[in-house]
Order: structure tokens, then C-alpha cells, then sequence
């Protein structure tokens, strides 16, 4: 679930929701559904946004600090991640070990 937003911060959901079309997209294309024969169209609008949402709230923490301190960024952001991403790691074999014969 998103953290509400702090007085210093702005939220726009339909940067989310273009973000949302944008992995569709790219799903769109993969499943080969036929309305989304670019699929790079996608990628390329998600890492844009992304870049866009990025950019941002570094510039909010140089302005409310004065300095950037990337280290304290990339901790808020891979924190979440970790567990959901451990867990994935740990718990699927890689493919190559269903192969094996026993």
C-alpha cells in the first residue's frame, strides 16, 4: 500500500495509472494480443515516468536538506523490496535443476 503523502511531497495517481497502462501494454504485447504491436512504446513511457517520479523526489530531499544523500534514498527504496525478493530467491529453484534427472 503507498505512504501517504507528506507535506513536503506531491502525489499525482495518474502518473500510477499511466504507469499501470504502460505495464498493460507491455504485457499486451507479450501475450501477442495484436492492439499492441510496439511493446517498447511501454517501456519506454514506464522508465520515463519513473525517471520523472525519481527526479523528484530527489530534488524535494535537496530542498528540504540542502544536500542529496543517495545512500539514505536507495535504503528507503530497496527495504520494501527485500523480503518479497528474498523470498522469491530462496524459494524458486532455478530452471535448470527441474530438468535433472533424479
Amino acid at each position: 500500500m503507498p505512504e501517504p503523502v507528506r507535506t513536503n511531497q506531491r502525489y499525482l495517481p495518474g502518473l500510477d495509472g499511466l504507469r499501470a497502462l504502460a505495464v498493460g501494454a507491455v504485457v499486451a504485447y507479450h501475450v501477442d494480443l495484436g492492439w499492441a504491436p510496439g511493446g517498447l512504446l511501454g517501456v519506454g513511457v514506464f522508465f520515463t515516468l519513473s525517471g520523472y517520479l525519481i527526479t523528484d523526489l530527489l530534488l524535494g530531499q535537496y530542498e528540504a536538506t540542502g544536500r542529496l544523500q543517495l545512500a539514505d534514498f536507495w535504503l528507503r527504496r530497496a527495504r520494501p523490496r527485500t523480503a518479497g525478493s528474498s523470498q522469491t530467491a530462496f524459494t524458486t529453484p532455478p530452471p535448470d535443476m527441474r530438468r535433472v534427472p533424479p
